[in-house]
């Protein structure tokens, strides 16, 4: 894998067919929305169809395929590593707020995803919805609307599909007087897990991640820079073992229940 040719990409840029200024993605629709002239340019569709890769072979040839080399930014405060669109005028860590200024800026070599998941929901909703969950609490209600800043980013995932076949052996105890019995049964159990999706962020609390999903995989579309313009793009921190043997612990401990 070290030895694979690494592609060396960055996020593009889209301009407006109509006066050439740089576009952004509204999210919910599938067109860029030129904020100077009001034109809307399509993003083709294509069909999405989606490829199961074997855990093994991906191990193996196909993560050293999809690997790209792109300049990120990565925050002197918490690290966090993001691919940012040309267009996007985001200058703040969306994670703590830090500046992140152009001298943190390198090339690095990090995992295309295959596909994404739109966002649904533009920032103006996004703050609305943010404004009235926040102010609902005593310390907050004096909470303005305007004060409500919110930051897009894309984070990372795994997506898993898992047949378990399991052999059982249980034994039962009762005891009623001075009689004891004992139960047994045996067999085998075999249950499919279907779209088991881990985050690869590293950044973001997995149990927050928990509570904005769950995630419609069925919505998901072939990765286009096009819906990532004014977004940022969290870099994979989790790589594909780790995330397997993360959901592999999670997987046991349900079918132990």
């Amino acid at each position: 894998m070290e030895n694979a040719e690494i592609k060396n990409e960055t996020l593009k840029a889209f301009d407006c067919s109509n006066c050439g200024a740089g576009l952004k993605y509204k999210p919910g629709t599938t067109t860029l929305i030129c904020e100077y002239c009001n034109t809307k340019n399509i993003i083709p569709q294509e069909q999405t169809i989606i490829e199961e890769n074997d855990f093994a072979t991906y191990l193996e040839k196909l993560e050293s395929e999809n690997s790209v080399v792109e300049e990120t930014l990565q925050c002197k405060s918490c690290g966090a590593a993001s691919t940012i669109n040309i267009n996007s005028k985001s200058s703040d860590c969306p994670y703590c707020s830090t500046p992140l200024i152009d001298a943190n800026t390198k090339e690095d070599r990090t995992i295309k995803p295959q596909y994404l998941l739109p966002f649904k929901i533009d920032k103006q909703k996004a703050a609305l919805l943010g404004y009235n969950w926040a102010k609902d609490t005593w310390f907050t209600k004096q909470i303005q609307s305007s004060s409500i800043d919110l930051s897009g980013v894309y984070v990372p995932h795994w997506t898993f599909d898992v047949q378990t076949n399991s052999s059982y052996n249980v034994e039962r105890k009762q005891v009623n007087g001075n009689n004891t019995y004992l139960q047994s049964m045996s067999g085998n159990l075999s249950l499919f897990f279907d779209d088991i999706v881990v985050p690869a962020s590293g950044t973001v609390d997995t149990n927050l991640l928990a509570k904005v999903g769950p995630w419609i995989t069925k919505n998901i579309v072939n990765t286009n820079d096009q819906y990532l313009s004014d977004y940022i793009v969290e870099k994979y921190k989790l790589g594909l073992k780790q995330g397997f043997y993360i959901k592999k612990k999670a997987i046991d401990e349900t079918i132990s229940k």
